[in-house]
């Protein structure tokens, strides 16, 4: 994968994440994210879109694969990558807090295991 792809694939992960998170906001505002993972994520407004109440995994998966033109099992599989990728960078803790502010469905994407 190219450092250009890795970086359009992170950044379509990690804002449909943020995306997702913000949906549950009145249950849990975005300030109780562990800071670390508030660095890494990044403010996304997907144009004339807003954003989903929940994202279940489907959506999720279909949200990544039309940002990045790219089938449905690569775009779980890039998911799942970059899930594993953040997670490393989140204590246990940290972890299982943003997964708490999951849709339940989408923890099981976010606790995946990455084939790298």
């Amino acid at each position: 994968m190219d450092h250009e792809f890795a970086r359009r694939a992170a950044t379509s992960v990690l804002c449909s994440l943020e995306q997702s998170l913000r949906a549950g906001r009145a249950k849990a505002p975005d300030d109780t994210l562990p800071p670390r993972l508030q660095h890494l994520m990044t403010a996304c407004e997907r144009p004339g879109e807003t954003p989903p109440l929940a994202f279940n995994p489907e959506e999720l998966i279909y949200t990544v694969a039309d940002d990045l033109q790219i089938g449905d099992g690569d775009a779980r599989r890039i998911i799942i990558d970059v899930f594993a990728a953040t997670r490393r960078q989140l204590s246990q803790h940290d972890q299982r807090l943003v997964a708490r502010k999951l849709p339940v469905a989408v923890q099981n994407l976010w606790f995946a295991h990455s084939d790298t």
